[in-house]
């Protein structure tokens, strides 16, 4: 059964498709990749300077701990 240009034209358009769909996955989840980064990266930004405002509490009370014990 001789292949006809039907045929190939077929499996070419079915390539193509394949193709597009692999290259549409792989921008996506690099979308999600760099979404989910700068959300970790807002989390992290938000727990640091809930931290070092914590730590200031921390030492300003220690502070006046030690100078009411003077």
């Amino acid at each position: 059964m001789p292949k006809t240009q039907e045929d190939d034209a077929l499996k070419a358009l079915k390539r193509r498709n394949r193709i597009k769909r692999m290259k549409t996955f792989i921008v996506f989840v690099f979308v999600m990749l760099l979404f989910v980064s700068m959300i970790l990266n807002i989390v992290l930004i938000y727990k640091v300077l809930h931290l070092e405002n914590r730590m200031n509490q921390l030492i300003s009370d220690n502070t006046y701990h030690i100078e009411a014990n003077i």
